[in-house]
């Protein structure tokens, strides 16, 4: 990647994602713990948004098969 250094990516202790986003948006004023705070709610956003959308497909998928044979 170009905005994570190498060294950063290998190094086992590290969490690469984390680790864009500090490096993409900088650091907030109110500590180091902001940050994983606001990744940790993008995750779970995405995640929900994943399930959502996992959940209408597979129903979807069904219900056209109902009408297929």
């Amino acid at each position: 990647m170009v905005v994570v250094p190498k060294a950063s990516q290998l190094d086992p202790k590290n969490n690469v994602a984390l680790e864009f986003f500090r490096l993409t948006f900088g650091t907030l004023p109110n500590g180091n713990t902001e940050p994983k705070r606001v990744l940790a709610a993008f995750m779970a956003i995405s995640s929900f948004g994943n399930i959502v959308v996992m959940t209408f497909t597979a129903a979807r998928g069904l219900f056209a098969n109902m009408y297929v044979g």
